[in-house]
């Protein structure tokens, strides 16, 4: 870790355009050295004097460096083995996607409850939850030793934390108690505690003395300093003009009458954060509830890119699903893991940028890990750090409603989307909706059953219904049994398809009485007698054989009682 630091001059140069980097070597320095020039390059031309701040701070310790470069775990994780404890249902969650012990603190929520909780999602996408568990459990260990402790003290907070976030899942199982779980200073000790409290002792008054003052004419107006600088007339009115558009991504039911989000000053914000130095940051003064000058609201307009999550699983969360819009995806993603979120969320467009808003909040307070100077204290913080992260992960499955509510079983398939918009024709305006199946090769998880495989001849292969519904296959079945219709299939990665089916409409298979079912066997027994009367079969060497007999004779249950039909 300590020559990936000292290579950060070289990268600063690269990055500023100083050089051309060459293509990474085999050792794993001149790889990390490549790989930070190539994820900053694109932020080098609008703000080059952040990105040289951002490698500054990367500098200061191995913790910091790894704060800064979430690409690189996240290109490490493409080349791990799946993890045993993944499977088809805890493949593809939520994440906050950069979980690490500076992205936790104390916060005041959207009903007032001072509670400590996560801080960030700029990062936030689908895959395996172990991700977030263990992007955390490194924070920990590098945390712990420039805190001075042991390896074997860092190796036992790291076994407290998961075990606080097992425990935590197993209580939530079954239950919707993680929709009002909160960790609060009568629930908390220690430095947790004192952070919470903190958070009470905050007000708005000391925030907008902090950041803003009146002017002559008694208008609050931002300050001007080192940190926060006036922006051009140009983008005054270009962010001006997308205030509409963010307005109008705020939930109807949480938002406010339109003088709320009266314009009142613009600043751009430098110098905050690690890993998101080089994007643009502005801070924007609103009215509020009321024309006073004391309860005006700060809004912070965050540029948003891409997950770093995406590089290890591109495609798992389609584009699509949240409008191409990455400010729309933290947004969600928010909203996913957090309930009594802040009604400010939302995003806009600005000049073909994506941007996230929310309230720059006069209560939170960041978590400052060098308090944790004993192993006491890093255990007690990091089980509370285990506990909020299961509350993130048990919140965001069917308790948030973006994703149509299946229980996915078998490992091929990785997501089901409804996907809905208006189009207009002419003066006439029609709804649509489509649905979004994405099928993936997953790696095989030795607990399952339902292993994908990319045999054809294998009874799970990952592509079959892909091939079935381009095959022209499904285009003439007989009698009235019909398949939905499959629009197109698209694939976005080497291990993942897309397939963009018709949105049927209907009851589901768990609501039909008897005789639905038998209505349905009828179909299906007409179709399989004009096959043995009339039709020859499919002889695609992709399609399956014996599908019955390959599939029970691999489930334990099963084996004793297979027998030739």
């Amino acid at each position: 870790m300590p020559k990936h630091i000292s290579a950060i001059v070289v990268v600063l140069i690269l990055i500023l355009g100083l050089a051309s980097p060459v293509q990474a070597a085999t050792p794993r320095s001149s790889w990390v050295e490549n790989e930070i020039y190539q994820y900053n390059h694109p932020f080098a031309s609008q703000l080059p004097q952040e990105l040289a701040t951002k490698m500054q701070k990367m500098t200061a310790s191995p913790f910091a460096f790894y704060r800064g470069t979430d690409s690189i775990f996240y290109r490490d994780m493409q080349t791990l083995p799946s993890s045993g404890f993944v499977n088809s249902s805890t493949s593809a969650i939520w994440l906050e996607g950069d979980m690490h012990l500076q992205n936790l603190g104390g916060m005041r929520d959207g009903n007032d409850n001072n509670v400590f909780d996560t801080t960030d999602f700029d990062e936030g996408y689908l895959g395996p939850y172990v991700w977030d568990l263990r992007r955390m459990a490194v924070s920990i260990l590098l945390a712990a030793k420039e805190n001075g402790l042991s390896s074997s003290d860092a190796q036992d907070i790291v076994r407290n934390f998961l075990d606080a976030y097992l425990n935590k899942m197993s209580d939530f199982k079954g239950t919707n108690d993680e929709l009002s779980y909160r960790l609060e200073s009568s629930n908390t000790n220690g430095v947790v505690k004192d952070l919470i409290q903190n958070t009470s002792g905050k007000s708005r008054s000391s925030l907008l003395t902090k950041y803003t003052q009146l002017n002559n004419s008694n208008n609050r107006v931002f300050q001007t300093t080192s940190e926060l600088q006036p922006v051009s007339s140009s983008t005054y009115s270009d962010i001006a003009g997308a205030m509409n558009s963010y307005i109008a991504s705020i939930s109807s039911s949480k938002r406010y009458n339109n003088s709320y989000y009266t314009l009142k000053d613009i600043r751009l914000k430098l110098g905050s954060g690690t890993g998101s130095l080089g994007k643009y940051r502005y801070y924007l003064l609103i009215e509020g509830p009321s024309s006073a000058t004391d309860d005006d609201r700060i809004l912070e307009m965050k540029q948003e890119g891409s997950s770093a999550v995406a590089i290890a699983v591109p495609g798992l969360l389609p584009t699509s699903v949240y409008g191409n819009q990455e400010g729309a995806r933290v947004a969600i993603a928010i909203k996913a893991m957090l309930s009594n979120t802040d009604p400010l969320v939302g995003y806009t467009t600005v000049s073909s940028i994506p941007f996230m808003l929310h309230e720059k909040s006069p209560y939170q307070v960041d978590f400052d890990y060098t308090l944790l100077t004993t192993k006491s204290k890093f255990m007690d913080a990091m089980g509370y750090a285990g506990k909020v992260v299961a509350k993130n992960h048990a919140i965001s499955d069917k308790d948030y409603d973006a994703a149509i509510a299946h229980h996915i079983i078998n490992n091929v398939t990785a997501g089901l989307w409804r996907i809905a918009g208006i189009a207009n024709n002419g003066s006439e305006q029609l709804s649509w909706s489509v649905i979004l199946k994405i099928l993936h090769l997953q790696p095989k998880n030795v607990g399952s059953i339902f292993n994908s495989s990319q045999d054809p001849t294998h009874w799970n292969y990952w592509q079959r219904e892909a091939l079935i519904y381009t095959s022209g296959i499904l285009d003439n079945l007989s009698g009235d049994l019909v398949a939905p219709r499959c629009f197109t299939v698209t694939q976005p990665s080497a291990n993942i398809l897309w397939l963009w089916l018709e949105d049927i409409q209907g009851s589901p298979g768990t609501t039909w009485d008897l005789e639905r079912f038998g209505v349905a066997a009828r179909h299906l027994g007409y179709l399989q007698g004009s096959y043995v009367m009339a039709r020859s079969l499919p002889s695609e060497s992709w399609l399956s054989r014996d599908w019955h007999r390959v599939w029970v004779s691999n489930i334990d249950f099963y084996k004793p009682h297979t027998r030739d039909l």
